[in-house]
């Protein structure tokens, strides 16, 4: 794929994640209505784990070498960060 269209996935798949937040902002008063709408948007949410995933994957392929080594020592230094405390 080139460039051009990793981008555009890209950008297809961050509008798609927007869509589906609204998973994220119920508010629920028992955890029986949360399992109610979990079960009810099963597919939905396993969507959004997927888009992420897909997400993730896409701007590493769009990162420049020096990108990719500036962003593996970052989370090297916040491994280190939170594994000692």
């Amino acid at each position: 794929m080139s460039t051009n269209n990793l981008n555009q996935r890209l950008i297809a798949l961050k509008q798609i994640k927007d869509s589906l937040l609204y998973l994220f902002k119920e508010e629920f008063q028992t955890v029986a209505e949360f399992q109610t709408f979990k079960d009810e948007n099963k597919k939905d949410f396993e969507k959004y784990k997927n888009i992420i995933q897909e997400i993730k994957e896409l701007e590493w392929q769009l990162m420049s070498p020096q990108e990719r080594k500036e962003f593996q020592e970052y989370q090297e230094k916040i491994k280190e960060k939170y594994s000692s405390d």
